[in-house]
């Protein structure tokens, strides 16, 4: 049996632009648990959002591998399904710039000084399966849903550019964009690193 020990990780509170620092500073193919609290976004219109009091939010584990590129995991991703890779055609991300580790920062905010905290910050992860360990959902009142409850409203997403190139859906790689701050905590280095308000 494990020593109960080495499977307790120490617990850190860390303000938001520390955070941002110590993931910037993660080098390399890391696994890093996170916990994100995200509002939704629906399909169907102001009568989905009605049914759910105008909102839905989700608060989910998942355990990701780092600092992994998108741009060369579709590559590589075509490469494996026989696809000439060179079809694909790496293109700067839509609106954000990348600062460091998988931290982006919105392309209008680059002038901004760090510290500044209506700097809106973005953590890349890349999608696989089984990296969400499990999910809650709420409505505006913080009423709990089931999955089966929202899932008809929830967007199908997939990269109509990997589509493009022969990727069917299925084995696309999917990547979320989440502000920082609805990160809620992260683990790193044997740490778990709890997010406070500044």
């Amino acid at each position: 049996m494990k020593n109960l020990a080495n499977q307790i990780k120490e617990v850190i509170r860390v303000t938001l632009l520390q955070a941002i620092q110590i993931m910037q500073l993660i080098a390399g193919h890391k696994f890093t648990g996170i916990v994100l609290f995200t509002e939704q976004t629906l399909v169907g219109g102001k009568s989905a959002y009605a049914l759910f009091g105008g909102k839905v939010y989700k608060l989910a584990n998942y355990v990701f591998a780092i600092n992994r590129s998108y741009n060369d995991n579709v590559t590589d991703k075509a490469e494996g399904l026989g696809i000439d890779a060179d079809l694909w055609k790496p293109q700067p991300h839509n609106y954000a710039t990348n600062v460091g580790g998988n931290m982006f920062v919105h392309n209008e905010d680059l002038s901004l000084a760090e510290t500044d905290l209506s700097r809106r910050v973005y953590a890349q992860f890349l999608l696989h399966k089984g990296c969400q360990m499990n999910a809650q959902y709420f409505d505006a009142e913080m009423r709990p849903l089931t999955f089966e409850q929202v899932a008809p409203y929830l967007p199908k997403k997939s990269s109509k550019k990997q589509a493009d190139i022969g990727i069917a859906d299925a084995d696309q790689i999917k990547v979320i964009n989440p502000s920082i701050k609805s990160i809620q905590s992260f683990s790193a280095n044997g740490k778990v690193y709890e997010i406070i308000a500044e």
